[in-house]
């Protein structure tokens, strides 16, 4: 059984491994002839995990379908569309004072689609959360789920799929509408409702944010600052409703039933009904418990783990921890099929299976505290390869935080939290006392966290090979085995890691020269690349509401590039935002000099920037003065090859192109050009077009940006110069790799998955 279970989970994952959507009658059908073979002839058993992997794969493969069909259809676009529905999410402040809600579309009145989304992601600026009626009509302008493409890092058009969003956009009008409420809108108006009961109850709640969070599941009130203070000291577990709480909740309420029942009725009834008893408490308060989370995908997971533990504890047999885990990971594969491409999912299951490594051997258990090491040592181990192949970081002294905030959360906040809020919300005037008592505890917990943040630091990743090195030896020290073999698991793990020492600090080895323009939206990045030198121009966007594409793109894709230093940064622009956002990317990689068009120390001003001979590329700079604003003035880089030259343009406007073209030494043509502004019509003047005659040009604009970038009137004038458009919005992170007598350029979206679209071409690209 345990073998068919395996089976079936590897065909689940194997689809998104292979990245193609193949028609599902092929998959049943190969199947069934599979299922046939094994009823006809010997092999009976390996036919039958060959038809269990078929059926896995096939399951997968019909539900990744059918969501990918029902994507809004790219002919309604941008165009006005009125929708009634209910908010299937509690409505989050955002930047610039948007709001973002989930909508269930229930009728799409006066439209008629061949596909209908039924869940979308919206927003709606100048407004508050409390605007936002429970069911409402509304006019929205709609887009296909679209997000930036790069080697690594966090993809929003991935996660967008995951989650079952078909479209996203904004809204134009809302009115309040009543339309058909079936259960699923009931149930998330008593979720908002009793959130918003809970801050009236706790209107001084001073860590209410963090309390929302731990008992409802609801982020969207938590800063940008605070995810950082959690993300630098490893505990964003912490804060969000996971496996952890549900099965503390579980434990605490099986330990209190059985105490109930043995109070109440003793030895009076056979032992089968106390496990039931046990079993019926267990499952109602985890129930409710997610549903307070809005039955969010952690959620689920946690309490399918936990409906198998309550089975195999009711049925009184003793099952092995493993058939336990397999079954429990074969059962949300078969409920959620689209889980794999879920970050959350490998490393719960992950961090069990470390735990099953570390404690399943033992004869007898540690200490407390000596079980509390050996739990974290082993999920550190067991999480970094998956850590290290999605490009996330890990917190330098996690180990040592979690420690410490791990069982403070556990044993004092979360049974404090679950009597306190119920108690406030009954009886209102306990409401004061016990809002203190939650600050008192929840605040010196943070202020333990704030201190930890500023003493760490977030290492990036290192090589995928390094780390199952690291997490198998590590585990074998931690296994229950004589130290003769804890002793040999030392030895293999430093021989194996200290010819990889030095490799930690260099960057890996490219022939030739290459450039990459990341995928960052409305902004510029660009990597070049010789040998082992690399440079990176520009840093890409940032918002208020926390996203840096530094962070969450840049840093991820140099490390998996195998880029761990960086011979020089040039800051495209000078603005505060590119400042901090630098500052945020020279503590994830070596950087041995800054450029920046407004020099502070110590960094070095464009103008005075010497040329830089890295390999086979020759950089020069140079900044127009400056013009009004000096924050937004431009550091232009040049790089000469022996294939051609390139430019990048940064935020050169319309004035500094002219002053250019009026120096003496004006610029001679280029290969590749990576345009000024995204493409704005303030740049790429007519002149300084046919003063460059590029081959190539690349826009990096955000798809179907407010501004209308790459601008028509920008796009033509190249187009009649002849060069060859191409749009990091259409094709992803681009690619540029010089060979002998051309260049070859490739796109990452070109080569993406299937739920990332492919988009259209245009004519010029």
């Amino acid at each position: 059984m345990r073998a068919r279970m395996i089976a079936f989970s590897g065909g689940v994952i194997l689809l998104y491994c292979v990245g193609t959507i193949p028609p599902p009658t092929y998959l049943f059908g190969a199947a069934a002839l599979l299922l046939l073979v094994a009823w006809r002839a010997r092999g009976r058993r390996v036919a039958g995990l060959f038809c269990c992997l078929l059926l896995g794969a096939s399951w997968a493969d019909y539900q990744a379908l059918v969501r990918y069909n029902g994507r809004l259809p790219a002919a309604v676009e941008l165009k006005p569309l009125m929708a009634e529905g209910y908010l299937c999410s509690l409505p989050a402040p955002g930047a610039y004072g948007a709001v973002h809600f989930d909508f269930c579309v229930t009728r799409w009145p006066q439209t008629s689609l061949l596909s209908q989304p039924a869940r979308i992601r919206l927003t709606r600026y100048h407004a508050k959360p409390s605007d936002i009626p429970d069911q409402a009509r509304l006019v929205v302008r709609l887009k296909r789920p679209h997000g930036e493409v790069n080697p690594s890092g966090f993809r929003y058009e991935t996660w967008l799929f995951r989650h079952g969003y078909l479209a996203t956009g904004s809204v134009r009008t809302i009115e309040p509408g009543r339309g058909h409420c079936g259960p699923s809108c009931h149930f998330d108006e008593w979720r908002r409702h009793l959130v918003l009961r809970f801050e009236q109850r706790y209107p001084h709640l001073d860590q209410q944010p963090l309390v929302e969070s731990l008992l409802f599941g609801v982020r969207a009130r938590i800063t940008s600052s605070q995810w950082q203070v959690l993300q630098r000291t490893g505990t964003i577990h912490l804060i969000s409703i996971s496996g952890l709480h549900v099965g503390l909740l579980a434990a605490l309420t099986g330990w209190l039933s059985r105490y109930v029942w043995l109070l109440l009725c003793g030895q009076r009834f056979p032992p089968s009904w106390q496990r039931r008893f046990v079993v019926i408490s267990v499952l109602v308060s985890s129930g409710f418990y997610a549903a307070l989370a809005g039955f969010s995908i952690p959620t689920q997971r946690a309490l399918i783990m936990v409906a198998v533990g309550l089975a195999a504890y009711l049925s009184g047999r003793r099952l092995s921890l493993w058939t336990a885990w397999w079954t429990a990971l074969c059962l949300v594969l078969l409920i959620d099929p689209l889980a794999p491409l879920d970050l959350g999912c490998w490393l719960s299951f992950c961090a069990v299976a470390s735990l099953l490594f570390a404690f399943g051997g033992r004869l007898r258990p540690s200490s407390s505290v000596g079980s509390l090491i050996v739990a974290q040592i082993a999920i550190g181990a067991g999480l970094l390869p998956v850590l290290m192949a999605m490009g996330l970081p890990v917190a330098s002294l996690g180990f040592l935080v979690n420690l410490l905030a791990i069982p403070w959360v556990s044993l004092l906040v979360m049974p404090l939290l679950f009597v306190a809020v119920p108690l406030g919300m009954t009886f209102p005037f306990l409401a004061g006392p016990l809002s203190v008592l939650m600050d008192a505890v929840l605040g010196l917990w943070w202020q333990g966290l704030s201190w930890s943040s500023a003493h760490s630091d977030l290492l990036f990743p290192v090589s995928v090979t390094v780390a199952l090195g690291v997490a198998a030896t590590t585990m074998m020290m931690l296994w229950p085995v004589s130290r003769f073999y804890r002793m040999v698991a030392a030895i293999t793990l430093l021989i194996v890691l200290t010819p990889l020492l030095p490799e930690w600090r260099r960057n890996s080895v490219v022939s030739g020269v290459t450039m990459r323009v990341f995928d960052v939206g409305e902004g510029t990045s660009v990597l070049l690349r010789s040998g082992r030198h690399a440079v990176l121009y520009g840093v890409g966007p940032g918002s208020p509401d926390g996203y840096n594409a530094a962070s969450q793109v840049i840093l991820p894709s140099l490390a998996a590039l195998g880029v761990r230093r960086l011979d020089a940064l040039v800051m495209s622009r000078a603005d505060w935002n590119h400042r901090l956002d630098a500052k945020l990317l020279e503590n994830g990689v070596w950087v041995e000099r800054v450029i920046s068009p407004k020099a502070t120390e110590p960094e070095l001003a464009c103008k005075a920037a010497p040329a830089m001979v890295l390999g086979d590329m020759v950089l020069t700079f140079w900044a127009p003065p400056r013009a009004g604003d000096r924050e937004r003035s431009a550091c232009v880089t040049r790089v000469e090859t022996a294939g051609g030259d390139v430019m990048l343009a940064g935020d050169l406007s319309v004035a500094g192109e002219r002053w250019r073209l009026s120096r003496p030494n004006r610029p001679a043509p280029v290969r590749i050009l990576v345009a000024g502004r995204a493409g704005s019509a303030t740049g790429s003047s007519l002149p300084w077009v046919r003063a460059l005659e590029p081959e190539w040009v690349v826009f990096a604009a955000g798809y179907r940006n407010p501004y209308h970038h790459p601008a028509a009137l920008v796009v033509r004038r190249y187009r009649q110069a002849g060069a060859r458009i191409l749009e990091t919005a259409k094709r992803g992170s681009l690619h540029f790799r010089w060979k002998r007598d051309h260049i070859v350029v490739s796109g990452t979206r070109d080569q993406a998955a299937f739920w990332i679209e492919k988009t259209q071409l245009g004519a010029g690209s």
